[in-house]
């Protein structure tokens, strides 16, 4: 996406939310998440698209840290009640797009294994980052366990599950969800069958029905007229600003 002369990378927006990103009682969370990880963290895709008209990089990944933080869950201390949550930092490398296909991968996984989670964000971030071009190849990569903080529950889930050394795109399949791979196929996605193999068995045959119902996009589309424009509108960059005029509302 460029704006005027150059490359936006948003480094601007790179802005720790304090105390770190959680989700409801269970106060999981990170503390190198930007604005635009919590967005995705949490389906937030109004959130995605106001960011990403701000300027944000949608592909920009979580750095390294060393450092982690704590907050008190069910009061606001240990005196009055709560419970000390240790917050540590995201495995490194994590975009957002990685970010919300992995959430919902999660759920959907776990789902099957019996374990129901407490809350299940929607999958509107992660729609709205595939309109948006966000990178479908990029990879989830958790750290050997021995790297790992045991405080750090959520990688250890991800890593039991089978989520590491995936792609935004194999889990965004996994996730078992008709409107999210409807998206990727529409904005050109090639789902594999390799990417169908990965599913855990009583997901494979809803996967190949959702991909079945699938109409294939039309070929040799430049990507103007794939992805959606980054001013927030929600039409296709070659309808929006990339039409060579500029329309405000």
């Amino acid at each position: 996406y460029q704006r005027g002369e150059g490359e936006i990378d948003a480094e601007s927006v790179m802005i720790r939310k304090q105390p770190a990103a959680g989700c409801g009682e269970c106060n999981f969370g990170f503390t190198n998440f930007n604005f635009l990880h919590v967005a995705a963290f949490q389906g937030d895709g109004r959130l995605v698209d106001a960011l990403a008209a701000a300027g944000a990089a949608i592909d920009y990944p979580t750095l390294p840290a060393d450092t982690h933080e704590f907050k008190f869950a069910g009061g606001m201390s240990e005196a009055d009640g709560g419970r000390r949550v240790d917050i540590m930092p995201a495995p490194t490398g994590m975009t957002p797009l990685v970010i919300a296909c992995t959430v919902m991968a999660t759920h959907t996984i776990s789902e099957l294994m019996g374990q129901i989670m407490a809350q299940i964000p929607p999958p509107d971030a992660a729609i709205r980052l595939v309109a948006l071009g966000a990178d479908l190849k990029q990879t989830l990569t958790i750290p050997s366990d021995t790297q790992l903080d045991m405080r750090n529950c959520l990688p250890f889930m991800w890593r039991q599950l089978g989520l590491s050394g995936k792609t935004a795109l194999q889990l965004a399949v996994m996730s078992c969800h008709e409107p999210l791979i409807k998206e990727c196929i529409d904005r050109g996605a090639d789902i594999a069958a390799r990417d169908i193999a990965i599913c855990p068995p009583p997901v494979r045959g809803r996967v190949r029905d959702i991909i079945n119902r699938c109409s294939p996009p039309a070929p040799g589309r430049l990507p103007a007229d794939v992805y959606d424009c980054r001013c927030g509108s929600r039409l296709l960059w070659s309808h929006c600003h990339g039409a060579g005029k500029l329309i405000y509302t």
